[in-house]
């Protein structure tokens, strides 16, 4: 949900002191300082396919059972190093906790 900011000033504000950080990234790399921007996606179900796909035949498209078996949720979290533009660490498991924050620890 986007939500508009209560206050547009403050918003704007904090946009620019983020801009102005990632404008500064690459210098704070030099001086081994890192930035990671994190991002969450919690609540993956993850799914396996309870019959195997049957294959194209001449006349005949790939075809795919509708029916699935669960095996729970999981929570990814990512962490990309904007400096270098990478994906150093990405933590993925069934729960979101601090320790799985801290991983993220240079």
């Amino acid at each position: 949900m986007n939500a508009k900011p209560k206050d547009p000033a403050l918003f704007a504000e904090k946009t620019r002191e983020i801009y102005r950080l990632y404008q500064w990234t690459p210098l704070l790399h030099t001086l081994g300082v890192h930035v990671v921007s994190l991002d969450e996606m919690t609540g993956i179900q993850a799914l396996e396919r309870l019959h195997p796909t049957l294959p194209m035949k001449p006349g005949l498209i790939e075809r795919r059972g509708f029916e699935y078996i669960r095996h729970g949720t999981l929570s990814l979290i990512a962490g990309f190093d904007v400096a270098i533009g990478q994906l150093p660490v990405v933590s993925m498991g069934p729960t979101r906790g601090e320790t799985d924050f801290a991983s993220f620890d240079r």
